[in-house]
Formats: structure tokens, sequence, C-alpha cells
């Protein structure tokens, strides 16, 4: 048996039990873990090879060629075999590698995908045939995305009775975070073969994969499951679309005064500051301010991605005189990010003519005002608020990436005299920080990390 890996230690587990007693060899080919992917397979009895990650088909091949046996079984990390394939399997193999003809035997076996706590048996994710067992030396895989086996010769293709269950989607962010990753290596794909996507031909494309999807595929038999499959699928089309139409346009001058915009409570302005690393690190040179309520003044100003801290008063908010107005107005704004939708910001920005509006349109108030709206829900999707404030930025070309939760967000004041005195008398503080007082621990995410890249 064959997998490629990258941090997947939740996943890992149950492959290699759904396999044991049928793979005489598993080979994980593993593209830099750095959770316990690799140790969980060692402990298997895997054989782990390090490798660097060339894209899904290449490195699979190179995961092909280090197998020894005699019949390849290719599985993904997030899939597992049921009992009555794993027989089946052994049947198949029992019967040869070819036929009476001598045509070569390959096993073809179907997927069922768990979406959430739901079997999806409709929507066109069932039954899902794959080809996933043939003899050693006998495919390659080809293909940016969606790989498939390509053979060198004739084959007989063999239906094997059973699943592979795939586990994909825990959570609908889970899904959220393939479409961006595979609609990236898409439209890189399709840019470098010289291709482009039309605006009329990409909204017909999208409203035909909502249809086929919910109607034709019959996804509205999964029902709630089903609808969320549908409305989907139709958004990756058009995200793939998007970027590759933007590989093909010319570059637009990037914004140079950005504003943040979070004035609610101050937790989640702890949790915004991954999404103002994620900014800096994009735009280096730009201005970046951060309005917060006077209470979070503080630790807005302790930000390193920050260069201004803009302060929402009362009258701000009420608009007296149209100072809310004209406090933004006053910072010449490229662009504003409401990582809060806060109404009276959101009214300000609108009267300061703030030419990019970005934001979630999932409030009445917001729809009409915003420019660039994110229809992304928290409720039920498993995803951190932290993460959904990244997807955000969607619009600036950033995505919602593990190199923004690894990274620290704050830098602390100077310690006043007179409270270093008093931590000096206590020998020990009771808090946690490095030894210099200069920085802080890495404020990010939590464990939501993509596996393979």
């Amino acid at each position: 048996m064959v997998v490629i890996t990258r941090n997947e230690a939740e996943n890992l587990p149950r492959l290699l039990a759904s396999v044991r007693g049928l793979a005489g060899e598993i080979i994980v080919f593993d593209s830099g873990s750095t959770d316990d992917t690799v140790a969980l397979a060692e402990a298997a009895g895997a054989r782990v090879v390090d490798c660097e990650w060339k894209g899904w088909s290449a490195t699979k091949n190179a995961a092909n060629e280090a197998a020894r046996g005699r019949w390849i079984l290719s599985l993904d990390a997030d899939e597992a075999l049921d009992p009555v394939c794993v027989s089946a399997i052994r049947d198949h193999i029992e019967k040869g590698e070819r036929n009476e003809k001598g045509t070569l035997r390959v096993g073809e076996i179907n997927r069922l995908t768990r979406y959430s706590d739901q079997w999806v048996r409709h929507s066109g994710w069932h039954p899902d045939r794959k080809i996933r067992l043939w003899p050693n030396g006998a495919a390659h895989w080809e293909g940016a995305i969606h790989e498939i086996p390509v053979f060198d010769e004739d084959i007989e293709v063999c239906r094997i009775a059973g699943w592979v269950e795939h586990h994909s989607y825990p959570f609908r962010a889970d899904h959220l975070e393939q479409i961006e990753k595979f609609g990236r290596v898409w439209a890189q794909d399709q840019h470098a073969s010289g291709r482009s996507s039309g605006l009329a031909l990409v909204i017909i494309k999208v409203a035909a994969q909502w249809i086929k999807t919910w109607l034709v595929k019959g996804g509205f038999l999964d029902g709630r499951t089903g609808w969320t499959i549908a409305r989907l699928s139709a958004w990756a089309t058009w995200r793939k679309h998007a970027r590759l139409r933007d590989l093909n346009r010319e570059p637009s001058p990037p914004p140079s005064r950005i504003l943040v915009s979070r004035t609610d409570a101050l937790g989640d302005l702890v949790l915004t500051l991954p999404l103002l690393s994620a900014l800096r690190k994009r735009f280096p040179s730009a201005e970046i301010d951060l309005l917060v309520r006077p209470y979070a003044q503080a630790v807005a100003t302790a930000s390193k991605d920050v260069n201004q801290v803009l302060v929402w008063e009362t009258e701000h908010a009420r608009d007296v005189k149209g100072r809310g107005a004209e406090l933004l107005r006053s910072g010449r704004y490229d662009a504003i990010v409401l990582a809060f939708p806060d109404a009276s910001v959101l009214g300000a920005c609108h009267r300061a003519d703030i030419p990019i509006r970005v934001g979630t349109a999932r409030r009445w108030h917001s729809f009409f005002r915003l420019t660039h709206r994110n229809w992304d829900g928290r409720k039920d999707s498993g995803g951190h608020e932290a993460w959904h404030g990244l997807r955000l930025l969607l619009p600036f070309g950033i995505d919602p990436h593990s190199d923004f939760r690894e990274e620290a967000t704050l830098v602390p004041p100077p310690l006043d005299a007179e409270v270093k005195s008093m931590l000096d008398e206590m020998g020990s503080p009771p808090f946690c920080c490095t030894p210099d007082l200069t920085e802080v621990p890495t404020i990010g995410l939590p464990n939501v990390s993509p596996r393979l890249p």
C-alpha cells in the first residue's frame, strides 16, 4: 500500500488500521509533516520516506517507484477500506495480474465520502469509482490536480466490492480550504498552458455546476448537506476561474493605505492579529492602520504589523457632526477590511468614499455598502473565527494558509520601572514570556492546518 502524507496524524491511524493484514508492505511518502504523522506510521510498521513535494502526480509516481511488492494499492491518507473491500481485494489478487487473454487486470473501487456527520450518496459524489489497484510498474499518475493513473497497455477494469471510505470533510471549513488549494493549482496549470476564462462563460459554468449538483445529480436527496455541496461546488467553479482571470489580467497597483476595523471585544481583536500579519506579508510597504474601541487601544498598539491605531469613540459611532466619516476620510485609505461588521463603521466608510470595502455580507446593513462580499458563516463550519477573518482577505489574493498561524503578532511595551522592581521581588513572574521580555509567544490560529500543499 502506498500513501503520500503531510500532517495527517488525525487520518493516518484510521487508514493503517483498515489495511492491517492486507498490505505486505506499507510505504508512507511524507512531505515535511510537523505533527505525529511520521511517528504514527513507523509505529504501525510502515516504511517512511522523506520526500520533497513536487505536486500530486510527481510525488505519487516517486512513491510508487519505491514500492517493492507485486501490486500497488494507492490510497489517500483521509481514506480507509471497509471490511468487504479488504476481502474483495484479496480475491482480486489471487486471480493473478492478467486474465486468460493476457490483458492486465486492475481494480476499481467505489468511494463513499463523509461530509461532516453524513455519508453523501448523491450530489454527483456517489458512486465515485476510481482505479486503486494494479500490478507494480503498470501505471503512472498524470494531472496537476484530480490526478489519474495512466496505463501503457490495454487493461481489464475489474469492479471490487465494498467501499473506500473518504473522510475528507469533517467540517465545512475543510471543504473551503480544499477549494482554495485545488483552485490555485488548477489556475496555475491552466495559465501555464495559455488558457483564459471569459466572464460570461464563467457565469454559465457556475450556474451549470449548481444545477448539475443539486438537480441532475440528486443533491436535494442529501438534504441540507446536498445544498451545502451544491452551493460550494458552484463557488469552487467561480473561485478557480476567478484565479485564472486574475493571472491573465494586468496586475493592478497594490493598495498603499489599508484600514482594518475591529471595534468589538478585546478577545476578538486578538483573533484579528493574524489578519494584520497576512496583510503586512502581502503588502510590506503599505500603511496598515487599525481601528478599535478605546479599551482595546493598548493591545492594538502592541501589534507589530500596525502603523497607526485609530480610536473609534462614541461620537464617531453616533456620527456626531459627521465625525465618523471625517476620521476615516482623513486617512485617505484605498481599502478597509471590516473584520467586525460594525454598522456605524460601515456607514462611515461608505460616506468617506473608501473605494474598496471588504466584509461579510451576511448582515442586513452590509450587503449594499460593501464592494467585496464574503459569504462564509461560522455556524457549524468548524472553522475558527481567526480563520474566517483571514478569508476576508481573498480579494487581495491572500489565502488563509498556515503561514499566518505560526508568526508572533504582538510586541509588548517596555516594562515600567516600578512594575519591573515588583516583578524582580517576586522572583518568578506570574505569566509566561521570553527571558528578555521583548517578545511574546506566537498568537495564531488553533491547529486546523491544511495537509498536502
